[in-house]
């Protein structure tokens, strides 16, 4: 018999120890990993949505109720402001994009998105694409809608077909019985709050509205037109400044800079996870002080196994291999399932975190990095492991 074959059978005699010591090492190992790739991919999500507008224009109110409601579609627009100041805006020399939204409409929880087609197209010609269609075409007249693909999938809408939106969102959405949408286009993913959205012209949500105020004429709906925000993007980062003066000029209205603003939020997530890594740390600790007492605490029963050993003629040096060959297994079979419910962790999380803030936690945190902390903790786990069975053999060849 081989002494890695000897060592399966050992472990097999112990299986309940041998089980709570798999299960301490998984835990301590996900729990670790999990905090750091999930403040890793929130981080990179967070950036990732900032990265395309450098200005969210919007009423006045709460710089990030505005940025989460116009990038992320989450939360409720903090009011409307008049189309007037996205058409002066179009004009401006200083403006390479200016973009039009108007939100508060919803299908199954998920944000109808009033917006032109400048929104998809690249910032400059001959860029990369921003958006690519997956099938179908963009929308050409109001009640055509493009659907992100999460929300495709989500919803089963297909190509032609029809539905009707709600006002608001939640479980007190009132729905437009008297207006349909058609669906005539499906996006490819970005891996953005976008995949979850649902766009149509900015005049469709204006003709839903002018449905219901069936007391006002359609030449007074055209005087009131607006819109709940607007994407800037100058014509060079350095003209920002000078942009926002000239739009918080006018009355009721903000322009923030939401780079800023997620970065703040940025902030107070990363104090959180300082704070998550404290109680980590503790639940790791607690977790190596298993592992050695579990050892120390297995002389006695080890020394009917170590007296066979050396009965049959077989060494010191084989019986300590035996015991450390032990650790190797425990702690690569532990580390090996925290590292799976780590990446299943953060699945969860991902999906909890995209549905209900529409943050999209990118794949790109599940890298090399995610591989060298694995390593970096197996080895922890196996010196406290190694040190602890050190002692143990010490103290059984004492004994015998």
């Amino acid at each position: 018999m081989t002494i890695f074959s000897f060592t399966l059978k050992s472990l097999k005699g112990r299986k309940t120890s041998s089980l709570f010591l798999i299960i301490s090492i998984a835990i301590a190992v996900a729990l670790t990993c999990s905090v750091l790739l999930i403040s890793s991919g929130v981080e990179d999500g967070i950036k990732k949505q900032a990265e395309s507008y450098d200005l969210i224009v919007g009423a006045e109110g709460s710089p990030l109720q505005l940025t989460l409601n116009s990038l992320m579609y989450v939360d409720t627009p903090t009011g409307n402001v008049p189309y007037e100041l996205y058409e002066s805006l179009v004009k401006d020399d200083n403006v390479l994009k200016a973009i039009p939204l108007a939100l508060g409409d919803s299908y199954k929880g998920r944000s109808i998105v009033g917006t032109n087609l400048d929104f998809f197209e690249p910032f400059r010609e001959g860029l990369p694409d921003r958006f690519t269609l997956k099938e179908g075409e963009w929308f050409a007249k109001s009640g055509e809608v493009v659907l992100g693909s999460q929300l495709a999938k989500d919803a089963d809408l297909r190509i032609g077909d029809e539905f009707h939106g709600n006002h608001g969102g939640g479980t007190h959405a009132i729905e437009h019985e008297d207006y349909s949408y058609e669906v005539v286009g499906i996006l490819n993913s970005t891996g953005t709050a976008d995949d979850q959205a649902i766009f149509t012209p900015i005049e469709s949500v204006w003709e839903v509205h002018d449905h219901e105020e069936d007391d006002s004429s359609s030449e007074e709906h055209e005087d009131e037109k607006e819109i709940t925000a607007l994407l800037i993007k100058p014509e060079q980062l350095g003209l920002a400044p000078l942009i926002k003066n000239e739009i918080e000029a006018f009355a009721d209205v903000q322009a923030v800079y939401p780079v800023t603003v997620l970065r703040q939020l940025l902030d107070t997530f990363t104090s959180g996870t300082a704070i998550a890594m404290i109680l980590v740390g503790i639940a790791l600790f607690m977790a190596m002080l298993f592992i050695v007492f579990a050892i120390l605490s297995s002389v006695n029963q080890r020394k009917k196994e170590t007296e066979i050993l050396k009965a049959l003629g077989v060494p010191r040096s084989k019986v300590l291999l035996n015991l450390l060959l032990e650790q190797i297994i425990l702690s690569f079979i532990g580390t090996s399932i925290g590292g799976v419910l780590t990446v299943i962790t953060y699945f969860i999380v991902k999906e909890y975190s995209f549905t209900t803030m529409g943050l999209m936690l990118t794949n790109e945190a599940i890298n090399f990095s995610l591989i060298l902390n694995l390593v970096l903790l197996f080895f922890l786990c196996l010196l406290v492991s190694v040190g602890s069975t050190l002692v143990t053999n010490r103290q059984l060849n004492k004994k015998l």
